[in-house]
């Protein structure tokens, strides 16, 4: 068994090649029905390809072994990290703007002045935070009268 036999036979899509916090190269895939057949009568034969599952938000198959002889850099990891939190800030970015469209007036430009001034997902974090404790507390108050 070999880890094109088992993207074969399995029907694996791969991801492209991710880099892990130890410069280990490895790509990621999301497992068929028949990958979970073959994996419970194959488990031990699989992992001897490299080939692990973790569950994150969803089971991912890992394959560790075809870019292991490929050793990452500290600046391309650096670099990986920077793309994928940028490109989480401009979703974050896009979907309170979203919502800004939503509001009128005073509320709509209040909103967007603070989308202005978050620079970190840690700023639109607190944002959300903030946006959710006011909705709160305006549905308690309506509540209470």
């Amino acid at each position: 068994m070999t880890i094109e036999s088992i993207t074969a036979e399995c029907g694996l899509n791969w991801s492209g090649f991710q880099i892990a916090g130890n410069l280990n190269r490895y790509r990621t895939a999301k497992p068929t029905e028949y990958f979970w057949t073959l994996w419970k009568s194959n488990k031990n034969e699989i992992e001897e390809q490299n080939i692990s599952v973790y569950e994150e938000d969803e089971f991912l198959v890992y394959d560790w072994g075809t870019g292991a002889d490929q050793k990452a850099t500290q600046e391309e990891y650096d670099t990986q990290e920077r793309e994928k939190t940028e490109s989480k800030i401009r979703r974050m970015r896009a979907f309170f703007e979203e919502c800004a469209e939503d509001l009128g007036g005073r509320s709509r430009r209040r909103m967007l002045s603070q989308i202005d001034c978050c620079h970190t997902v840690d700023d639109f974090d607190y944002l959300a935070e903030q946006e959710l404790r006011g909705g709160i507390d305006a549905l308690y108050e309506a509540i209470k009268s």
